[in-house]
C-alpha cells in the first residue's frame, strides 16, 4: 500500500495544487514543485517521455535570451536577476506537463472530477471577497487583520438602507483580472457538470435537486464573472463558445428547448441591464470599449510602443526583462517633441504588452512568435479533439482570446493552472487541423488588425485638456468649448458658471533625462462673442491656478491632492481675451506637479440664455497669437 501510494506522489501533489489553486499562489506551486519533483525522483525520462509541447515551450522561452546573448540589447537587471524575475523565470512551469502525460484514464477521470471541486471553491471565494471590505490575500497574510494603508477593494454596489456593501470579486487572488481568468478556466467544468445533469431523462427527486443545485451555482459563477470586470474574459468566454461549439449539435437544442432558452436569455440580459444602471464599475467597463479618450483606457499607447519595438527588432526581439526598457526608449523621441505628453505615457502601464503573442514576439522575435503560434494551434487541436469533453477545456481556448487583451500567459498565477489543465491532453502525436488553424490565426489576424487600425491616429489626436465640475465629475459642455465651439447654457438659474481645467505640467522631462523647472508663462484665450438679443456672454471672470500632483496614482494607491496657489480676476471685452500667468507669481515646487485651472464666467443677469465661451488652450499652454 505504501509503495503503491509512493508511486503516486505526483499524481497526489498535482491534485492537492488544484485544490489549493483558489486559495494561495505560493502554495499552489509549491505542490506544483513537489509534483515535478516526484516524477523526476520516480523515474528517469528518456527523451520519448518529452512530449512535443514541451519543446515548443522551450523554444518560446529560450529565445527569450537570444538577445542578449548576442548583445543586440543588454539588461540591466543582471543575469540572475534575469534567470529568477524576468519572463524567462517560468520556464521551470512546463515541467508540470510531464507528470499529467503518464496519468492513467481513471487519474485523469478523477482530475476532471477536482475541476469541479476547484471551480466550486473558486465560487466560494469569489462569494466571500465579494461581501468582505478587505482583500482576502492580505487580510489572511497579515494575521487576520486589516493593516493601515493597505490596498481595499472596489466598491461596486451600496445599499444604504441596510447598510450592505458588495465589493469586486477577486476571491484570494491580487488582482479581479487573475480571478476571472481563473474562474473561467475551471467554471467550465461546473458547466459540463450542470448540463450533462439536464439532459438526464431519467426523472427522480435526487435528480431533480442536483439539477437545481448545479444550475443554481452556474449562474453564480456567470453573476461573479459579470462582476468581476474583466472585458477580456467575458469576450474570451463568448467566443471560445462561438468558436468551439459543434454549431449544429448547439442549434438544435436550442431549438428543442427554444422558450428556455429564450428565458435563459432574457434573464442574462436583464441582469447585465441591471448591473449597468446599479454599477458604476460595470459602466465604466461598458463605456469605455467605445470610448476615444480616457484616463483609464491606454492600450493605444502601449500597442503604439509594441509595434514600433516589433518594428525596430522584428527577428531578434529585445529579450527578456526589457520590456519596460524598450517600452520607454520607444516614446523617447517623441516626447522630446512633444513634452506635453509625458504624463500620459508615463502613466501608461509598462509591465507588458497587453497582448501575449505580441508581448513574446517583441521579447524574444520570429522564434518565440512562431513558437508561440505553432504551440496554440496543437493545444486547440487536441481541444477540438475531445468528443464530448471538449466544454470541460472551454476556459483555454477563453485564456488564449483573452490574451490578446491582457497576458495571461506571462502570469504565473494563470500560466500554472492553464499548464495543468492542458497537460491532460495527449500530446504524443503531434496533429493540425484546418479548424484548429483557423481558430488560432483567425482571431490573432483579426486581433492585430483591430490593433492597427486604432493606433493609426496620430499622438497628438490623443492629448486633450479635460473639464470637470467641482466635485471632479467629467463637464462635457464645457469639454466643447475647449478649442470647439460657443455652448448655450438654458437651464443655469445662477449667474456664475464654474468648471476646472486641465493645465500643463511645471517642467519638461522624459524617460532619458531629469526634469527641467518651466519658465515659459500660461497662457490661453477665451473668445467672446458679439451680443446677442436672445442670450448673454459672461462679463467677468475669475481664473484659479491650481496645484496638482503628478505621480502614477495606480503605483501609489492614492488620489492627486490638488489645491489653489492664486487668483486672477478680470473683465472681458468683445472679441479675444488673452490672459498671461507668468510662473515668477506662483510658489516654487521642486517636484513635478501641473499648473491647472478653476475657471469661473460670472453673468450680468440670472434670466436669460447664458453663453458659455470658447476657451483656446494650446498643448503645453504657451502662449497663443490673437490675431485673426
Amino acid at each position: 500500500m505504501k509503495i503503491k501510494i509512493f508511486n503516486q506522489l505526483d499524481f497526489i501533489f498535482f491534485c492537492i495544487f488544484l485544490l489549493s489553486v483558489p486559495f494561495s499562489v505560493t502554495v499552489s506551486q509549491g505542490f506544483a514543485i513537489f509534483s515535478i519533483l516526484s516524477y523526476f525522483s520516480l523515474r528517469v525520462p528518456k527523451f520519448k517521455d518529452f512530449p512535443f509541447i514541451f519543446w515548443f515551450f522551450l523554444a518560446m522561452y529560450a529565445s527569450l535570451l537570444l538577445p542578449l546573448c548576442f548583445g543586440y540589447l543588454t539588461s540591466d537587471t543582471g543575469w540572475m536577476k534575469l534567470l529568477t524575475h524576468s519572463e524567462f523565470s517560468d520556464i521551470w512551469m512546463t515541467l508540470l506537463i510531464l507528470p499529467a502525460q503518464g496519468f492513467s484514464r481513471y487519474q485523469k477521470m478523477r482530475v476532471k472530477q477536482l475541476l469541479v471541486v476547484s471551480a466550486l471553491l473558486f465560487i466560494f471565494t469569489g462569494i466571500l471577497s465579494t461581501l468582505f471590505p478587505y482583500r482576502l490575500s492580505s487580510f489572511v497574510m497579515d494575521g487576520f487583520r486589516y493593516l493601515e494603508g493597505k490596498r481595499l477593494p472596489h466598491q461596486i454596489f451600496l445599499w444604504k438602507d441596510l447598510d450592505l456593501s458588495l465589493f469586486l470579486p477577486i476571491g484570494f487572488q491580487n488582482t479581479h483580472l487573475t480571478y476571472g481568468a481563473l474562474l473561467i478556466l475551471f467554471f467550465p467544468s461546473l458547466f459540463y457538470k450542470t448540463f450533462r445533469l439536464l439532459r438526464i431523462r431519467k426523472p427522480s427527486s435526487r435528480l431533480l435537486k442536483a439539477r437545481l443545485t448545479y444550475s443554481f451555482l452556474s449562474l453564480i459563477a456567470i453573476v461573479l464573472l459579470l462582476l468581476n470586470q474583466s472585458r477580456s474574459i467575458w469576450l474570451g468566454f463568448l467566443l471560445a463558445l462561438l468558436f468551439v461549439s459543434n454549431f449544429k449539435e448547439k442549434l438544435s437544442y436550442l431549438r428543442k428547448y427554444l422558450f428556455k432558452t429564450i428565458m435563459v436569455f432574457t434573464f442574462l440580459f436583464g441582469l447585465i441591464a441591471i448591473l449597468y444602471q446599479h454599477n458604476w464599475l460595470f459602466q465604466r467597463s461598458i463605456t469605455q470599449l467605445f470610448a476615444k479618450q480616457t484616463l483609464e483606457n491606454q492600450r493605444i499607447w502601449i500597442h503604439k510602443a509594441n509595434l514600433r519595438m516589433i518594428e525596430i527588432h522584428p527577428l531578434t526581439g529585445i529579450g527578456a526583462g526589457n520590456y519596460k526598457n524598450g517600452f520607454e526608449a520607444s516614446y523617447v523621441p517623441l516626447i522630446k517633441e512633444n513634452p506635453y505628453l509625458y504624463y500620459e505615457i508615463f502613466i501608461t502601464p509598462k509591465s507588458h504588452a497587453h497582448h501575449d503573442f505580441l508581448h513574446f514576439s517583441i521579447l524574444g522575435g520570429l522564434i518565440s512568435a512562431v513558437a508561440f503560434i505553432i504551440l496554440w494551434i496543437a493545444i486547440v487541436d487536441k481541444l477540438i479533439r475531445t468528443g464530448k469533453d471538449q466544454t470541460i477545456y472551454l476556459g483555454i481556448y477563453a485564456i488564449f482570446i483573452g490574451g490578446m487583451f491582457q497576458c495571461f500567459v506571462l502570469d504565473d498565477e494563470t500560466f500554472l493552472p492553464l499548464l495543468a489543465i492542458t497537460s491532460l491532453f495527449d500530446f504524443k502525436i503531434f496533429t493540425l487541423s484546418k479548424k484548429s488553424i483557423s481558430l488560432v490565426l483567425i482571431p490573432l489576424f483579426l486581433s492585430i488588425s483591430s490593433i492597427l487600425y486604432f493606433t493609426r491616429f496620430h499622438e497628438k489626436s490623443m492629448f486633450v485638456h479635460r473639464t470637470r465640475t467641482s466635485e471632479n465629475f467629467l463637464d462635457p459642455l464645457a469639454q466643447t468649448t475647449i478649442n470647439g465651439s460657443n455652448q448655450n447654457l438654458n437651464s443655469l438659474e445662477s449667474k456664475d458658471y464654474y468648471f476646472k481645467l486641465e493645465g500643463c505640467l511645471s517642467h519638461k522631462t522624459n524617460f532619458d533625462q531629469n526634469p527641467i523647472r518651466r519658465e515659459e508663462p500660461l497662457s490661453l484665450i477665451i473668445e467672446i462673442p458679439k451680443q446677442r438679443t436672445d442670450a448673454e456672454h459672461p462679463i467677468r471672470y475669475e481664473i484659479e491656478v491650481r496645484f496638482r500632483d503628478a505621480f502614477d496614482q495606480d503605483k501609489a494607491f492614492k488620489a492627486h491632492s490638488e489645491h489653489v496657489l492664486k487668483k486672477f480676476t478680470g473683465t472681458f471685452v468683445s472679441g479675444k481675451n488673452q490672459i498671461t500667468i507668468p510662473l515668477l507669481n506662483l510658489k516654487k515646487n521642486d517636484e513635478l506637479h501641473f499648473y491647472d485651472f478653476g475657471i469661473r464666467y460670472i453673468y450680468q443677469s440670472s434670466k436669460n440664455i447664458k453663453i458659455l465661451p470658447i476657451l483656446r488652450l494650446k498643448e503645453n499652454c504657451e502662449s497663443q497669437s490673437i490675431l485673426p
